[in-house]
């Protein structure tokens, strides 16, 4: 699923028995889900891409060839294995 414009922070305000209470949403929503593909778009003034959520890179420690513009991982023998092409 890819979510285009979509932010993964979001603070929500309301008022709870007469406080206002600000409540911390770490994936933009209530329902604790988190989108893998983030569209990133920058009005027109650079290219628009996509990007998988940094936790997934860095836990499979994923290589991003910026020319093919896929995700490599490497095995214990220096093997490659395209795990994302975009």
């Amino acid at each position: 699923m890819v979510v285009e414009d979509w932010y993964p922070v979001c603070f929500v305000s309301h008022n709870q028995g007469g406080e206002q209470e600000v409540t911390y949403l770490r994936f933009g929503n209530s329902d604790g889900i988190e989108t893998f593909v983030i569209h990133r778009s920058f009005h027109g003034i650079r290219e628009s891409y996509n990007e998988i959520i940094e936790e997934f890179r860095h836990f499979h420690n994923l290589y991003h060839d910026v020319e093919k513009n896929q995700l490599l991982k490497f095995d214990e023998r220096g093997d490659e294995k395209v795990v994302v092409k975009f």
